[in-house]
């Protein structure tokens, strides 16, 4: 089985910036993160032009559709997937750390129905003191698209999905002082219809 990791807190006191697969990200500018600190999650990471030094994935479907270009990546590669963590063939380039329901810890990381969820959960975790969401939109885009990198899906489920999304990050919003005391969430995507978090400009965060 893979042994758990026990991250160093390699961004104490720093800024991270998380990105999501939301279809506001179309036509963003990425280069702007260079020499930032930043976490994709999925296809976000290796769709933003090389600024993401950490992906994140929950599903173990889309870690088998993408296993090659995850073996190829520079940076970490974790997870929180429960039949990773507990693979009888380890794998030396991923990381797995153990996953809770819900909400913020210090040991795991909470699902909270989405990967953006856990996303927060591991940079702050890694000592992020503040923590910027980008392209975490909860809802798709005026043509059905629901990722910027060009998935287009009309499937009526996604209603509920992203109510499940919006419930996972209220979760984390309540946890935040409590289990992380004076550390910050952003919303940079003003239109986007999870309000659990305050929002920022994009160029005040960067």
């Amino acid at each position: 089985m893979n042994a758990a990791w026990n991250p160093i807190p390699c961004y104490t006191g720093q800024d991270v910036f998380i990105l999501g697969g939301g279809p506001s990200l179309r036509g963003f500018d990425f280069s702007r993160l260079r020499l930032k600190n930043v976490i994709g999650c999925n296809s976000a990471a290796f769709n933003s032009d090389g600024v993401a030094d950490i992906v994140f994935f929950s599903d173990y479907d889309w870690f088998q559709q993408n296993v090659a270009k995850l073996a190829e990546f520079p940076g970490w590669v974790v997870t929180q997937n429960e039949a990773l963590l507990e693979c009888g063939n380890p794998i030396e380039w991923l990381k797995c750390m153990p996953r809770r329901i819900d909400g913020l810890h210090k040991d795991a990381l909470g699902f909270g129905g989405s990967t953006g969820c856990s996303a927060i959960n591991l940079a702050l975790i890694l000592g992020a003191r503040r923590v910027f969401l980008l392209g975490i939109d909860c809802a798709g885009g005026y043509t059905n698209e629901h990722h910027f990198f060009g998935e287009k899906e009309t499937a009526p489920e996604h209603v509920a999905l992203y109510q499940k999304f919006r419930e996972g990050f209220s979760a984390v919003a309540q946890d935040l002082p409590r289990v992380f005391p004076g550390r910050s969430v952003y919303n940079l995507n003003p239109f986007s219809s999870m309000r659990s978090f305050e929002f920022m400009a994009v160029s005040d965060a960067i």
